[in-house]
């Protein structure tokens, strides 16, 4: 979600004027336009929609063809709250997205909602990813947990082979540290 939250704010920021809603003017509907395909260079789907569900312009599809989205979710809780957020099935690229729209005012006093959206898989494949990120470094900090409270400090470096794990009879060798806590080993 964070990802399509910044990518919302970078199109805020640079948003097209429009003087009305829908644009009559050549230079607004082109620069309506030219917005949406430099938004959509962010890897996300661009989708302009009027207040009343008109869609103006998308990265993927041709407006004209696509139906009324006045009763999309997020597009209702952006209209409503100035940002909503939905996960369904796009109708029209037939795929699972997650949609994140917010509402931008315009010259013409009548708000518009910018929706941004990437494929559930991207951002299920991201979460996998951060997930296996955070297994390993649990896992690296358990053994240093396990070490330090053991004090276990491996194999001799200079003896390269299994039998470096022996010395004197015993399976690891304990610091001092590890003495002091748990006493010397006979």
């Amino acid at each position: 979600m964070e990802q399509l939250e910044a990518i919302a704010r970078i199109g805020q920021n640079r948003a097209p004027v429009l003087s009305t809603v829908p644009p009559t003017k050549v230079e607004e509907i082109n620069g309506l336009q030219t917005w949406v395909s430099e938004m959509a260079a962010s890897g996300a789907r661009i989708t302009v929609i009027t207040a009343q569900g008109l869609v103006l312009a998308d990265s993927q599809s041709d407006p004209q063809t696509m139906e009324n989205h006045a009763g999309r979710p997020e597009l209702k809780d952006a209209l409503a709250n100035g940002s909503g957020h939905s996960i369904r099935h796009s109708v029209t690229i037939n795929r699972d997205l997650l949609y994140y729209a917010v509402r931008q005012p315009t010259a013409a006093g009548q708000p518009v909602l910018l929706r941004f959206a990437l494929p559930l898989s991207t951002v299920t494949s991201v979460l996998m990813q951060f997930r296996e990120s955070l297994w390993l470094a649990s896992l690296l900090f358990w053994q240093l947990s396990v070490r330090d409270a053991f004090g276990f400090e491996g194999v001799h470096e200079s003896s390269g082979s299994p039998d470096g794990l022996l010395e004197k009879g015993r399976g690891r060798r304990f610091s001092r540290r590890a003495e002091r806590r748990f006493g010397r080993r006979a």
